[in-house]
């Protein structure tokens, strides 16, 4: 008996070797030689046909004939169909299954898996109370308990470890002796890159069972394309994300204009993101560096449009203070608390030391002068000291109105001030070019290094147009289809400039629109910044001082540019960075938010010093101090990362590849429920079953109805009947 199970299921092993199946119930293969028995009984109970005497079998011989060959073919055919009707049976009753799928979990080696937990802050979205990467910890802790307990295993999170600490395997006990939650980290990198590494990680390994499991909520920012197929073992996907998040978040927070003035109305720009047709109420407040709040406005309604996102403008009037934190906050509650207020750090700078350089007293001097400084230094406020004579080695700005060309040595003095990082505005009088060709090269030389370019001939006339649309110089002076306050101007100073030149405005004259003539220029020089006006506010030439913009286009271009500000602001995982001059410390102070200090020496670099730290792990103010004194260098506010925010999910049919090998769930319970129903064989008999019944119906079809198999001849071929004659 052992002998014949024996062979039993060997040959049922390789039956479904051949045909992708193995049986559940493999012992039902012995009823096979059943199989037989309808031939067994065929020759058994077989009849002769009987003898009966007959005057004469002239006349029905051939039919005779025919009538035996036909019930022998039919018998043939009753007997195929009963012997393959029982072997169907047979074959129901033992239930084949997929191979496939009864093996997708095999106890062979020791498994090896690796674990790529999302740890993004789009994580830290909470329904009922707990977060999704309380999920993560738990699923992991859960999976090293259970089905990992006998595996080695890697944990791959959102971040890369340093270099010199790459991912290990570890057993699932150590790994849970020294275990800790995950906290929340930046994600530079899509999540996809870390599966990546995962993957390429398990193809070293020598294993027979590998396991890819991937615990996310699949925002669609880390999967920016379907994950590649997984080939060395199994592909495990915990899709955490939620159905239905309720949150509204604040992805930025700007001002406009960039440059900000004190005392002079700016408006805060306020992004917010959620569901379409969500309404949140925001406020924006204006805190100093100590936490005090100075200025808080009132409530604005939010009203997300069909693309989920609106922006807010708040008109504040910034202190005369030198660092504003303006804080933008939503009220209510939501299921991702951390992105309903963001801050934007603004440097105010001090009073800038500006000089005023003429050598001829006019009116287009004047002009520029009541520009300047319209209160004439009666306002304290006022972000320019504007003074008059030659440069001090404290001046920041520098405008100069210059009705001849200025010596060389004093282009010399301007070009380092911008080289240094001050600002210098140069205003020439049309007809200085015809006097170009007669400088010494050395004062043209000199001249170069301020100028968009030599001067050329021509006549130029027309109206004041934006040749440079959505720049932060311009922004607030145009309308809102970006075009400038009307000015004309009679007469310039034509140049071609390069291609290192901005031209922020133009002249289009009547005849030719299309290809207008630059009055305005930006030249970057060291670390600041040459502008150049074509001619001067003056009426001989141009209306350009009575043009509404002229006044705060003058004072911004004189101000130190938003980009050089000492307060900056970033995101959480970029390193902090501070460039200071030779002259500063070679060790500076850095206080954290959470109240930490450390001492960050510097490192010499071109033309200054440079101090980095890379240890930012928490949201806030770093700020910046000299050995010798308590005011701040410098502010550097850290954000949490705003992309974080936007709670939009992949599919997960569309990440993971289709195949035998994956497995998705939505949690750890769904999970185990499909690993069991892939552990235990599925039936595959549907075909048999149909089959069996297609046989019955036909033996019932041919066993009763023999009129079916009589055959039909014409005439002409029955014996007798030649010719067509009718017996």
């Amino acid at each position: 008996m052992k002998q014949n199970l024996f062979i039993v299921h060997r040959s049922s092993f390789i039956v479904g070797l051949m045909f992708g199946l193995e049986f559940l119930f493999g012992w039902a293969l012995l009823a096979l030689p059943l199989a037989g028995a309808p031939v067994v009984l065929h020759l058994l109970f077989r009849r002769k046909s009987p003898v009966v005497p007959f005057s004469t079998l002239r006349f029905i011989r051939s039919s005779i004939q025919r009538t035996a060959a036909r019930k022998r073919i039919q018998q043939w055919l009753l007997l195929a169909c009963r012997v393959l009707l029982m072997a169907l049976l047979i074959w129901a009753i033992a239930q084949p299954a997929k191979l496939l799928a009864s093996r997708w979990l095999h106890h062979g080696s020791a498994p090896v898996a690796a674990i790529v937990a999302d740890n993004s802050y789009s994580m830290l979205l909470q329904q009922n109370h707990v977060t999704r990467l309380d999920e993560v910890n738990d699923a992991i802790g859960d999976l090293l308990r259970n089905e990992l307990r006998d595996a080695k295993v890697a944990i791959f999170t959102a971040n890369s470890p340093p270099t010199d600490q790459p991912e290990s395997l570890q057993t699932a006990a150590s790994l849970l002796a020294g275990w800790s939650a995950l906290k929340p980290q930046p994600n530079p990198k899509p999540l996809a890159d870390r599966v990546a590494a995962a993957s390429s990680f398990l193809d070293r390994q020598d294993a027979s069972d590998k396991w890819l499991i991937v615990l996310t909520d699949l925002q669609n920012k880390e999967f920016p394309r379907p994950l590649p197929p997984f080939d060395g073992g199994r592909l495990v996907l915990l899709d955490l994300h939620a159905n239905d998040p309720r949150s509204v978040g604040i992805t930025e927070v700007s001002l406009d204009p960039p440059q900000p003035v004190p005392g002079v109305l700016s408006e805060a720009v306020v992004e917010v993101i959620g569901r379409a047709g969500d309404q949140r109420a925001v406020t924006v407040a204006l805190d100093g560096l100590d936490g005090q709040e100075e200025y808080k406005s009132a409530p604005i309604m939010a009203s997300l449009d069909n693309g989920g996102r609106i922006d807010l403008r708040f008109p504040i009037k910034l202190p005369n203070e030198r660092f504003v934190a303006i804080k933008a906050a939503l009220s209510g509650d939501d299921d991702l608390p951390w992105d309903d207020t963001r801050t934007l750090l603004v440097e105010i700078p001090p009073r800038q030391p500006t000089r005023l350089i003429s050598p001829v007293e006019s009116p287009g001097v004047r002009a520029v002068h009541l520009a300047l400084d319209p209160n004439q230094g009666g306002l304290d406020s006022w972000p320019l000291n504007v003074r008059t004579g030659n440069l001090a080695d404290d001046d920041r700005a520098a405008v100069a109105v210059l009705t001849r060309w200025p010596s060389e040595g004093d282009a010399h003095q301007l070009a380092a001030l911008a080289r240094s990082g001050g600002n210098v505005v140069v205003f020439l009088a049309p007809g200085l070019e015809q006097g170009w060709a007669t400088l010494a090269e050395s004062q043209r030389s000199a001249l170069a290094d301020l100028l968009p370019s030599a001067p050329v001939s021509g006549s130029y006339s027309g109206s004041v147009i934006v040749t440079t649309a959505h720049d932060p110089l311009l922004n607030g002076l145009t309308d809102d289809q970006g075009i400038f306050p009307p000015g004309h101007v009679r007469r310039i100073v034509p140049f071609t400039g390069d291609r290192s030149v901005t031209v922020l405005l133009g002249l289009a004259s009547e005849t030719d629109t299309a290809h207008p003539q630059g009055l305005l220029f930006r030249k970057p020089l060291g670390k600041g910044f040459v502008y150049t006006m074509a001619t001067l506010p003056d009426p001989l030439y141009s209306n350009i001082a009575t043009n509404p913009a002229f006044l705060p286009l003058l004072v911004r271009m004189c101000l130190p540019s938003a980009a050089g500000s000492a307060g900056s602001n970033i995101e959480l995982g970029q390193p902090i960075v501070l460039d200071a001059p030779l002259s500063a410390d070679h060790s500076l102070n850095l206080e954290t938010p959470s109240g930490g200090s450390y001492d960050i020496p510097g490192t010499d670099i071109d033309g200054g010093r440079r101090f980095n730290f890379s240890g930012a792990t928490d949201p806030g103010l770093y700020i910046w101090r000299g050995q010798k004194t308590t005011d701040p260098l410098a502010v550097i506010n850290v954000q949490l990362p705003a992309s974080e925010s936007e709670l939009i999910y992949r599919p997960a049919d569309t990440v993971m590849p289709h195949s035998d090998n994956v497995v998705i769930a939505r949690s750890m319970a769904d999970l185990r429920s499909k690993m069991t129903q892939l552990t235990e064989p599925e039936p595959h008999w549907s075909g048999e079953v149909a089959l069996v019944l297609i046989l019955v119906c036909l033996e019932a079809l041919m066993g009763s109805t023999t009129g079916l198999w009589k055959p039909v001849f014409p005439n002409m071929f029955r014996p007798g009947m030649a010719g067509g004659a009718t017996p």
